[in-house]
C-alpha cells in the first residue's frame, strides 16, 4: 500500500499535517497538524513520525463551494495560502512498503503555486517509518541552515 505525506518548513517551524485521501484519489491536509522547531531535530523527527503513523485516512470530497481553507493557516498565523507559501518549503513524501521517495517542491515558473522538482527527488530503501522520519528531520534541518 502506498502512502503520501507533506512536510513543510516555514521560518523556524516544521509542519507535518495528516494527509487524508479524498474519495476520488486526491489528498487534502487535515488535523492533526504536528509542529516542531527546526532547531530540535528529535522533536522534528517525532512530529514527522506521527504524521507517518496517521496514514492517509479517507475523507469525502468537499464540494467546490465548501472546500476548506488549509489547516496550516491557523498554525502558521497566516490569512491566505499565498501568504503561507511565500516563506515555506515543501517536501512531498511517498512510501510504498520499505521504499521511500522524498521530492522537494519549487515555485512554479508562472509563480502560482508549487510543483514537485522530480529531478531532485531522493529515494531511500529498507527504512522503517521511524528511520525515514529521522532522515527527513536531518534533511529539513539542513535546508534551514
Amino acid at each position: 500500500m502506498s502512502l503520501s505525506f507533506n512536510v513543510y518548513l516555514r521560518g523556524d517551524t516544521v509542519y507535518a499535517p495528516a494527509l487524508a485521501k479524498i474519495d476520488v484519489g486526491h489528498f487534502m491536509e487535515v488535523e492533526p497538524v504536528g509542529m516542531a522547531p527546526v532547531s530540535d531535530e528529535a522533536a522534528v523527527s517525532e512530529t514527522i513520525r506521527r504524521a507517518f503513523a496517521a496514514g492517509n485516512p479517507p475523507v469525502a470530497h468537499p464540494t467546490r463551494g465548501n472546500w476548506p481553507k488549509s489547516v496550516l493557516l491557523k498554525y502558521a498565523g497566516c490569512k491566505t495560502w499565498m501568504q503561507f507559501q511565500r516563506r515555506a518549503r515543501l517536501w512531498s513524501v511517498e512510501q510504498d512498503g520499505n521504499l521511500w521517495r522524498v521530492t522537494p517542491n519549487r515555485v512554479r515558473p508562472d509563480g502560482r503555486g508549487l510543483e514537485e522538482d522530480t529531478e531532485a527527488a531522493i529515494h531511500w530503501t529498507g527504512l522503517s517509518a521511524a528511520e525515514a522520519a529521522c532522515r527527513m528531520a536531518g534533511l529539513v534541518a539542513g535546508a534551514a541552515r
